[in-house]
């Protein structure tokens, strides 16, 4: 993330790194003992993102299935509600913590799908399986609003998290503190098709480039300076291959024409 002191205010913008608190990866402590230990007041201000929360393609009531996770400025615990009851956990497990408080019971919801949610919110619902103790465990992201990404980093960190509805930009003066090495990112989108990662590490690139984070900058970038060589132009559309349906500037459904970043093609 970036950061700047101002006065008795931390003010801080995400990168979009995706592996703050992710649950699949080692983790690193510097950021988050730099955001609990910090003296001065946290914002969080997400002005420095200039994309969709989904890709080009993406199938909107597909919300609830974890290889569409929204994209954000700054993820936090892989932007996905983790669920899971076994002999155990003694009842239902949730991280974050928080959301337990939220959950209710929907009889309507398919067997297979122990967890639901509706699209523009956070209120998580649970089938009667899950009701009745059976084991499963499922991974269904949440809405990824800056406002709630606030309130999940107040709650996680236990201290105050405020939003900075601002169009302020990371000064020149901004310091950058880093968390994992990089392949330890790649390592995990290669071995497990990580649609998630793929996806934030496109905007990272533009972040890295641009000092904003705009899926389209990083795909425009490489095509004129990375793949200039191809005989064929790439029909790139995101950084997943996820898209299933057919964007009007592209005659391919999704990903990338010769190359799929996501699965390591």
């Amino acid at each position: 993330m970036q950061y700047s002191r101002q006065g008795n205010l931390l003010v801080f913008w995400g990168t979009g790194d995706p592996s703050f608190l992710n649950p699949h990866l080692t983790q690193n402590p510097q950021v988050f003992d730099f955001l609990k230990n910090s003296r001065e007041q946290l914002l969080f201000c997400p002005a420095n993102y200039k994309d969709q929360r989904y890709g080009s393609g993406w199938m909107w009531d597909d919300n609830f299935y974890d290889y569409q996770a929204e994209k954000t400025p700054l993820p936090i615990y892989a932007n996905t509600a983790h669920f899971i009851q076994n002999d155990t956990t003694k009842g239902i497990q949730v991280k974050p913590i928080f959301l337990a408080k939220t959950l209710g019971y929907d009889s309507t919801l398919h067997e297979d799908d122990f967890v639901g949610r509706v699209e523009y919110e956070n209120q998580f619902t649970l089938n009667t399986l899950a009701k009745t103790g059976k084991k499963f465990e499922m991974h269904v992201p949440f809405h990824a609003t800056p406002h709630f990404v606030t309130e999940v980093l107040a709650d996680t960190l236990k201290r105050q998290v405020s939003l900075l509805e601002s169009n302020m930009l990371p000064p020149p003066d901004a310091k950058t503190l880093y968390s994992l090495k990089a392949d330890s990112l790649y390592t995990l989108m290669m071995q497990e098709s990580d649609n998630f990662i793929a996806e934030q590490l496109l905007l990272l690139c533009s972040w890295q480039r641009t000092g904003t984070m705009n899926t389209e900058q990083a795909i425009d970038f490489a095509k004129k300076n990375l793949l200039n060589d191809l005989p064929d132009e790439p029909k790139w559309v995101d950084g997943s291959g996820l898209s299933r349906l057919q964007p009007r500037d592209a005659p391919l459904t999704g990903g990338v024409a010769e190359q799929n970043p996501a699965n390591g093609a």
